[in-house]
């Protein structure tokens, strides 16, 4: 349960700083919190800095991390002025589905991501901002 948590954690933090991302080379500070019913205890919201590579914005599919146990597709992403929505299927060790939505401000985002896995629903709400720049690798 540990595994299902922290990488969707990750991905959440991938997916939602990539997606928002416009211009060269930007670093985001990214905040996010994962509930899920029934947990004993709630997860502290987790806050790193990501540097997103020029373009990535323009396919959510880049903000999708690799994984050897996980294999996650976007879909049917739509933007409409400010607002971003997707679905998302991820197969693999943990199978599960979502929907994510996001809404972009001048160089700030918010959003959420509402998962089905096996062991039950997620959702991840998260919040970025751009600080600077950087120099993505790749």
């Amino acid at each position: 349960m540990n595994k299902i948590l922290s990488g969707m954690a990750i991905l959440g933090l991938l997916n939602s700083a990539s997606i928002m991302a416009a211009g060269s080379d930007e670093l985001w500070e990214v905040s996010s919190k994962m509930e899920m019913p029934g947990m004993p205890m709630a997860m502290p919201a987790q806050t790193s800095k990501v540097c997103l590579k020029k373009g990535n914005e323009n396919d959510p599919n880049n903000a999708i991390p690799k994984s050897r146990e996980q294999d996650c597709k976007m879909s049917d992403v739509k933007v409409a002025g400010n607002k971003s929505t997707w679905k998302m299927k991820c197969e693999g060790r943990n199978p599960m589905t979502g929907d994510g939505e996001m809404t972009r401000g001048d160089g700030t985002y918010s959003g959420k991501t509402v998962l089905h896995a096996k062991h039950g629903n997620m959702t991840m709400t998260y919040q970025g901002k751009r600080i600077g720049t950087c120099q993505a690798k790749g």
